[in-house]
């Protein structure tokens, strides 16, 4: 009999550790799963803003200065871009011009070539 009571006390321990750790588990589990839910809400912004103003506060500022960089570097490349575009254009109407006048000097080198040889009649 005392084996059996010894043995009845050891598995109860067991089973209290074993509990236990799986209740710490669930524990664990629910807060992460509490604070994701709270971060996707958005409900947190509030609480650090509260607790930590100054680096929030400079964050927020270093955040709309590197916005509004963004913006002019992105003007400046919408600019540039339409800038090269347009000289492309320009580049390939003055090649266009260039093929045609040097047609027409090869065509006014043969006629005086022409007119000065005998025609045969």
């Amino acid at each position: 009999m005392a084996s059996d009571t010894e043995q009845t006390g050891e598995d109860s321990g067991l089973s209290k550790a074993v509990w236990h750790y799986i209740s710490v588990g669930v524990l664990w589990l629910g807060l992460v799963f509490t604070g994701v839910a709270f971060e996707r809400l958005g409900l947190t912004t509030s609480y650090l803003t509260g607790l930590l103003p100054g680096e929030v506060n400079t964050l927020k500022a270093q955040i709309s200065e590197y916005e509004s960089m963004n913006q002019n570097l992105t003007h400046e490349r919408d600019q540039a871009v339409k800038t090269s575009d347009t000289r492309g254009l320009e580049l390939s109407k003055l090649r266009r011009v260039q093929r045609e006048l040097e047609a027409e000097i090869e065509a006014l080198k043969v006629a005086p070539a022409a007119m000065t040889t005998p025609s045969a009649s």
